[in-house]
């Protein structure tokens, strides 16, 4: 009998660890690769398929970041561990989206995690994409591809 009381009251505290309760990442983008220092760099995290890549208001968080020397570095801390995919792009023209030619064909520079290939007539899939984070600073590299 004793022992079916104990096995309930270890795995409550397991659960119940500040360790766990204190579990955060910080998750670090570096995009290089940028053909120029003109706009600025839009990151967009997303933790979910709905939205990604094109759909930056859908993402978990975004932030946009100087390009300095082809790289820009954008940090997201405080995030929860968790499943996420990310998309950066080139906003050479501040508007603040990713422009396309009259075909959906990107004209600015983009990228996502896993370097994940679009398809002929889509874009890259938040699966092909996606990556475990866990608790700690995580550093994801991509390469914009123009």
């Amino acid at each position: 009998m004793r022992r079916q009381a104990v096995i309930p009251f270890l795995l409550l505290m397991a659960w119940s660890s500040p360790a766990r309760a204190d579990c955060t990442l910080d998750l670090i983008v570096v995009v290089e690769g940028f053909n120029g220092a003109e706009g600025q760099a839009g990151v967009a995290v997303f933790d979910a398929a709905d939205g990604f890549p094109l759909d930056a208001d859908k993402a978990r968080t975004k932030a946009t970041g100087a390009i300095v020397d082809g790289t820009a570095t954008l940090s997201f801390p405080g995030l929860p561990a968790g499943t996420y995919a990310v998309a950066a792009m080139h906003d050479k023209d501040l508007d603040g989206k990713l422009d396309r030619n009259w075909v959906g064909k990107p004209t600015e520079g983009y990228a996502v995690s896993n370097n994940a290939k679009a398809g002929r007539f889509s874009a890259p899939s938040f699966e092909d994409a996606r990556f475990e984070a866990r608790c700690g600073e995580q550093i994801v590299r991509l390469r914009v591809g123009y």
